[in-house]
């Protein structure tokens, strides 16, 4: 476009009909980034209205609660439109329909409280849900156009190293790379036939709680008390890069942001993102927390702002990427109620995964109809962190 006057209006989003899961096989998303962040921008720009205008609403169900067995952690988003939460210490998977905001349970067969435990889960381009084994060697494979369960296991790789996993990352050669949580070993599960490789070591000791694919092709995992983040390489199932990170950043989640930086979600009052085409952490804000107040994940919503979820704190932090600018707003019931991790619908609305709640919060935000299933099921973003 050339000229000194004038306006320009873009009237149309982009199309985006083939960002759907299976197109993220042989590597297609890395030249459908450019069209994914344009959707975005597009989107949030028609959401105009201030932070404060966000509101909440609540999500009861049986459950839902506080004593051992009822707790769930992040989920994701299915093919069918609707949300699958992973049960921590409970024997079923909480299911959402965004639709009608209604909650429903669904019974894990052969479920054993002592033995089992699931604490993240991700959505593989053959549509069904892995749930990575934490307390135990069994994966447990959803098929939600159906409900019904199957199972992978047990893993004998997994055995010396129980409650070690958080959850996973898809990567576009379709293999499931598991987040470890209490453990210094990196796994592969290969769907295409159901086995586990370990390939490298995680330095330090730590929590891992974070982990996101970048559209280079890279996946970032991060801990939440360790001073390293990794950049893997699924071509080469390698380590190839520790990225140094200051010692007052705590990791408990990554977050990819339309400018393509990854925001941490911190739970030492500090907001850094990573810097991809450098390797390096910047540093640019903090948050107002009171000491011991925490939050275990953030979430992209449609006004382009990321969202932090309160797992013991009071506030949500908001991050603008396109300032790097934080602020807070309110959050009732507070730190009597933790949640961790939270799942962005395909109506826009980002439903917050009860772990010692007893009801389900959903964050409303306005101006969200040219939201869409595409951009919720992208591997980018359809992740427990």
């Amino acid at each position: 476009i050339s000229g000194t006057t004038g306006t320009v209006t873009v009237s149309a989003l982009p199309d985006i009909s083939e960002l759907d899961v299976p197109s993220w096989l042989n590597g297609g998303h890395i030249s459908d980034w450019g069209t994914l962040q344009y959707y975005l921008s597009a989107v949030a720009a028609t959401n105009t209205s201030p932070a404060s205008a966000v509101f909440v609403s609540y999500i009861s169900h049986p459950s839902i609660g506080v004593s051992p067995g009822l707790q769930h952690e992040s989920g994701v988003v299915a093919p069918n439109g609707k949300i699958y939460f992973c049960p921590d210490t409970s024997s079923q998977v909480m299911i959402i329909d965004p639709v009608t905001d209604t909650a429903t349970s669904l019974a894990i067969p052969g479920y054993t409280a002592v033995t089992d435990g699931y604490t993240g889960m991700v959505l593989h381009p053959n549509g069904k849900i892995y749930m990575l084994p934490s307390q135990n060697t069994l994966c447990r494979v959803l098929d939600p156009s159906s409900n019904t369960f199957s199972s992978i296991g047990p893993f004998i790789s997994l055995a010396p190293i129980q409650t070690t996993n958080y959850g996973g990352v898809v990567a576009p050669n379709g293999k499931i790379y598991i987040i470890p949580f209490q453990s210094t070993v990196c796994q592969v599960l290969d769907p295409s036939n159901n086995t586990v490789a370990s390939f490298g070591t995680f330095p330090g000791s730590g929590q891992a709680f974070g982990g996101v694919l970048h559209p280079n092709g890279k996946i970032y995992m991060t801990k939440a008390t360790s001073t390293s983040t990794l950049v893997i390489d699924p071509n080469t199932n390698s380590i190839i890069s520790t990225i140094v990170v200051p010692s007052h950043v705590g990791g408990n989640g990554l977050n990819l942001a339309p400018n393509g930086y990854m925001y941490y979600a911190d739970n030492n009052s500090v907001c850094a993102f990573i810097d991809p085409s450098s390797n390096t952490v910047q540093v640019f804000a903090t948050y107002p927390l009171t000491p011991g107040t925490s939050f275990v994940y953030a979430k992209l919503s449609p006004n382009g702002k990321i969202y932090t979820v309160p797992y013991t704190s009071s506030v949500i932090g908001i991050i603008d990427p396109n300032n790097n600018t934080v602020t807070t707003i309110p959050f009732s019931p507070g730190v009597s109620s933790g949640y961790a991790g939270g799942v962005l619908g395909p109506n826009g609305k980002l439903y917050l995964s009860p772990h010692n709640a007893t009801r389900m919060a959903v964050l409303n935000f306005l101006n969200k109809t040219n939201w869409n299933l595409n951009v919720c099921t992208n591997p980018f973003f359809n992740k427990p962190s």
